[in-house]
């Protein structure tokens, strides 16, 4: 897995859960919050008739009861969205068993706010692969592939390396021998 996709996806997840957080706090304090705004500014104004003022506040409870319904829900969908991205990326060499999580977190995040850095680095994670594929160039040579004979080579290996220990052959005939059995190998 591409670690810049993942970093992204839980830096967006973490975020999103903050936003979240934050959407919910202000769900609950935006009724006080209005209330102390219309006490001051309205309220107390004495040219503002009682039929009027019953009219405005009726418009603010409705105003607040929106503002909280809709702070609610994206609250709601945020949170979501940051957690299903962070479980997305619990297991990243599984990510394609869980892309259907990522998404769905990108869709929970982007609904609550499109705009939100969260949003914006889910935007980049988009773009990103999750797998980053090595270019293949025709020109490099291919890496030999494990001898089948691996344990004849070491047997002889080991014959040259117990000749060399008594003294029969030197340190440079070994190297040489061991060169030699390593490049027949290698042209099997």
């Amino acid at each position: 897995m591409n670690n810049s996709k993942k970093t992204l996806i839980l830096v967006s997840g973490i975020l999103a859960i903050i936003q979240g957080v934050a959407l919910a706090l202000m769900a609950i304090f935006i009724k006080p919050f209005l209330d102390k705004v219309l006490e001051m500014a309205v309220m107390n104004d004495p040219t503002i008739a009682e039929p009027d003022l019953s009219l405005i506040r009726q418009q603010l409870e409705l105003m607040q009861s929106t503002l909280q319904v809709f702070c609610a829900i994206f609250a709601i969908t945020s949170t979501l969205g940051g957690i299903f991205s962070l479980v997305s990326t619990s297991n990243f060499q599984h990510f394609e068993e869980k892309k259907g999580l990522y998404i769905t977190g990108a869709i929970f995040t982007i609904i609550s706010s499109p705009l939100s850095i969260s949003s914006i680095l889910l935007y980049i994670s988009f773009a990103i692969p999750a797998k980053i594929k090595t270019p293949q160039n025709p020109s490099a040579p291919i890496p030999p592939e494990p001898t089948k004979n691996y344990s004849e080579m070491k047997d002889e290996i080991e014959v040259l390396r117990r000749l060399k220990e008594d003294g029969v052959i030197t340190e440079e005939e070994f190297k040489k021998q061991i060169l030699e059995i390593l490049n027949k190998k290698m042209k099997q």
